[in-house]
């Protein structure tokens, strides 16, 4: 789409309001005056973090293979695949070769981090850094703000409670520093790219059900990962946070959050569970294995990840249907293609009066 946006651009085509209303909700961009700049801004932050990828990952690679092309090549489709969060390993045992490699492992999880961030919260990152640069003053966006703050909750949050997870389990044969790499690596690529440095089918179930609610939120909005996002996440926090004190407005970082924000973000979990609980109850019908591996492949699916306690070689067909069907709800999300299905919205002329329920 971003190309694709782009060779509008050079061509001189330009976008039409209906264009620019499109690619704003794809996006997750409100300002529709700026879309060519933001396409722009994205393709020369995906090539200039690829490329500096690619030179760091060649750097560490070569020891290893001894051959300059096989090193470049191998570092040029890591960069790529990390950064568009793919999770796609030339490795056929993903990266566990270079679990004790702190270079490839901080490589790897930035390229992740950067492109699970979204677009528009690293060029929001990237304008403050230029205009502090020059002497001007530019802030964080809202976003931005709440996308920085679960992501770095997650992160640290998840590399903890794996590293006392799996400290005893599989990676009591590591040293301290590879315990710790080792459980940061995953706790960072669960949530969007799906590659391991820990073997995945030998997890304890503490482990595989954090990863099960890492895979669940997922990414950022704007960025190529899949979940309910990780700004749905925190919207649900607060809301629950305002209602706790008995507040009628959701406030966050002296901001207001719309209503319609906070019924979009509970709609989203809402169908997100529920496409979950059907189809894991499908797989479980159709596929003879654990309930923690179905469950597992499931919400790997629906994160666009790609890890596996081993299941995906054995299902079957109608299996691999179902998780197919979950990628796609889990990368376009489950609202957007709710509002694709429902078609236009309906005119609201009238208004019903009230009337309280109880709840709980």
């Amino acid at each position: 789409m971003t190309f694709t946006s782009f060779f509008a651009l050079v061509m001189g085509r330009g976008f039409g309001v209906r264009d620019r209303v499109i690619l704003r909700d794809i996006f997750s961009y409100g300002d529709m005056g700026k879309l060519g700049s933001l396409i722009l801004s994205i393709l020369t932050v995906t090539f200039v973090f690829e490329a500096v990828g690619s030179i760091l990952l060649y750097l560490q690679f070569l020891p290893h293979t001894k051959n300059t092309l096989a090193a470049a090549y191998s570092a040029i489709f890591h960069s790529v695949s990390a950064f568009c969060n793919a999770g796609f390993s030339l490795y056929s045992d993903s990266f566990t070769q270079y679990q004790s490699s702190l270079g490839i492992n901080l490589t790897m999880s930035g390229l992740i981090i950067a492109g699970g961030l979204g677009f528009i919260v690293v060029v929001n990152l990237l304008r403050i850094v230029y205009s502090r640069l020059k002497g001007k003053r530019e802030v964080l966006s809202l976003q931005s703000k709440l996308v920085l703050l679960v992501s770095g909750v997650l992160i640290l949050l998840g590399t903890s409670l794996l590293y006392l997870a799996e400290m005893h389990e599989v990676a009591r044969d590591l040293s301290l520093k590879d315990r710790i790499l080792g459980a940061y690596f995953q706790a960072v690529t669960a949530r969007t790219a799906g590659f391991n440095t820990l073997n995945i089918a030998r997890l304890t179930i503490p482990s595989s059900f954090l990863l099960i609610m890492l895979m669940f939120i997922g990414a950022s909005p704007g960025s190529t990962g899949g979940g309910i996002k990780t700004s749905t996440f925190a919207i649900l926090i607060f809301t629950i946070k305002s209602l706790v004190k008995g507040k009628e407005r959701v406030e966050t970082f002296k901001r207001t959050i719309p209503k319609m924000v906070v019924y979009q973000a509970l709609c989203v979990v809402i169908l997100a569970l529920g496409w979950i609980g059907i189809s894991t109850l499908l797989l479980s019908f159709m596929e003879k294995a654990p309930f923690l591996d179905i469950l597992f492949e499931d919400l790997s699916a629906f994160g666009t990840v790609g890890l596996s306690r081993g299941l995906t070689r054995h299902l079957s067909t109608a299996g691999r249907v179902i998780i197919i069907l979950t990628m796609l709800v889990g990368r376009t999300g489950p609202l957007t293609l709710a509002l694709a299905i429902g078609g236009k919205k309906a005119g609201e002329l009238y208004e019903y009066p009230e009337e309280k329920i109880v709840i709980g």
